[in-house]
């Protein structure tokens, strides 16, 4: 048989209709969307242990999905249907899993033949076993990294650390999905760029508070605070996309991904909590303090290992989170809807729109955004060939009710800029608040249009992503310069 590398090329081009892409794949295989994350996660491992694309989609498939093999062989059934592989194949007379033995050496299947990819095929399955993984140690070498920027950035102030935690850990954990990616030059190029260009800007902008926490921050620098590490976790999504961040199945994989890491820290951190209390227990009646340590060293590498790890779960579908994603969506999205129908309660009985509380609506805004965020969670999670059923009803209900809120909040946030004047935190407010109008709008309309049948469901799929470029923008502008317009007050 040929050189693997040049077989590998030979299946590719001869399949790459059929079963190059991960869509065709997961139908073939009946793999869940978080299945096919992994699959991208595990081709990228292979592709850093040096194997081509098209053969480390043939082993990371395999792994992925053990009845791979048989979908392979079902897939090439079809396509010699639809005359891709040639007219001269009966699909009857094509055995209907895959042989466990290859043909002997000396005989060489004629290239672009059903033999011929079926043999590649377990040729490349053969070199499954390429040893360890070496994703996780890279993993944890980028996260040690982190930890020791974030302990070098506890010495000058604490102000300094707030501002710089998440420059440090989000580009090494971006960095590490680069690496693992293999990203184009000049998709790194331009994410070191944006890296380079954030850190001095932060940094050399005259709205840093002085040494020691004081009563009254510089709103701009607070704003910069929260958009910041908003901004890095998005330009983060080009790193993980493998440099695919325009195409809407990517950046679905992204929302998705992010959910799960959600889940997976949120588990870390209460185990490690846990651990830690426990530990400061016993210390503590042996007359010893822990927690200056724990405060000193541990935690400094602690917290970016905890990222690092739930995000590399989420990356490689643990089990737990691909379960959990669908079941969470359905018990928070009915609790989601009853919060928000008395929040928009409480916003109507609080009287005139100018009188309204700032940090109710402040509280509003926040409401909102992680009912956003659970709406696009949902749609990542749900299977895209179901047919509408009463939960996507019940979303819809909760997107109408979010509207209704987002809608008086707006009102408010108005009326009070023309009573007393804009500023940087009542601006931000506003610009976020008419994101988030435009993007209920269209993710009510393009989800109504489904629930009659009228569009598909990549539809929903395709309206809630192309948002996400949007908010990075913002964010960026908040960031870069609300602080100039606003004379860093």
């Amino acid at each position: 048989m040929s050189d693997s590398r040049g077989a590998g090329n030979a299946f590719g081009s001869n399949l790459a209709s059929p079963i190059a892409g991960v869509a065709n794949w997961q139908t073939a295989t009946q793999a869940t969307p978080g299945q096919a994350d992994a699959l991208v996660s595990e081709m990228g491992g292979l592709q850093t242990a040096g194997l081509a694309a098209d053969e480390a989609f043939i082993i990371a498939a395999h792994r992925i999905t053990p009845a791979f093999t048989a979908a392979i062989w079902e897939t090439l059934r079809l396509a010699n249907q639809k005359e891709l592989i040639g007219p001269n194949i009966e699909p009857d007379t094509l055995p209907s899993a895959m042989p466990d033995t290859m043909p002997p050496a000396s005989i060489e299947p004629p290239a672009g033949s059903f033999a011929h990819d079926a043999a590649v095929t377990n040729a490349l399955i053969a070199k499954a076993t390429l040893g360890p993984d070496t994703s996780f140690l890279g993993l944890l070498g980028f996260a040690f990294a982190a930890g020791i920027g974030v302990r070098l950035l506890m010495l000058p102030n604490e102000f300094r650390l707030v501002l710089n935690v998440a420059l440090v850990v989000l580009p090494l954990l971006a960095s590490y999905f680069m690496w693992v990616r293999r990203l184009p030059w000049r998709f790194t190029g331009t994410l070191l760029g944006c890296w380079a260009v954030l850190a001095l800007v932060i940094n050399l902008y005259p709205n840093q508070p002085g040494y020691g926490f004081s009563s009254h921050l510089p709103m701009t620098w607070t704003l910069t605070l929260l958009h910041l590490p908003i901004l890095l976790w998005l330009l983060m999504g080009v790193a993980y996309t493998g440099g695919d961040w325009q195409n809407p199945a990517a950046q679905m994989s992204f929302v998705r991904f992010t959910g799960e890491t959600a889940i997976f820290l949120i588990l870390i951190a209460i185990g490690g909590g846990l651990l830690m209390g426990l530990t400061g227990a016993v210390f503590s009646l042996v007359t010893v303090d822990p927690f200056i340590f724990f405060a000193n060293w541990l935690l400094p590498f602690a917290i970016p290992g905890a990222l690092f790890v739930a995000a590399w779960l989420a990356a490689r579908n643990k089990p737990v989170a691909g379960h959990m994603a669908p079941i969470l969506a359905r018990i928070f999205t009915p609790l989601t809807a009853v919060m928000l129908v008395a929040t928009l309660v409480v916003l109507l009985a609080s009287g005139s729109l100018v009188a309204a509380d700032r940090y109710l609506l402040i509280l509003m805004d926040a409401i909102l955004v992680l009912v956003l965020a659970l709406v696009l969670y949902a749609t990542s999670a749900r299977d895209p060939f179901a047919q509408p059923g009463a939960f996507d009803w019940l979303q819809f209900g909760t997107i109408v009710i979010a509207f209704l809120v987002n809608l008086v909040a707006l009102a408010a946030m108005i009326t009070r800029i023309a009573e007393y004047g804009a500023s940087a935190n009542k601006t931000a407010a506003l610009g976020l608040n008419i994101l988030l109008f435009i993007h209920l709008i269209g993710a009510g309309v393009s989800l109504f249009q489904f629930l009659r049948h009228r569009a598909d469901f990549s539809h929903i799929e395709r309206w809630q992503t192309q948002f996400l470029p949007v908010y990075a923008w913002w964010a960026g502008i908040v960031v870069l310069i609300f602080p100039l317009i606003f004379r860093f007050a």
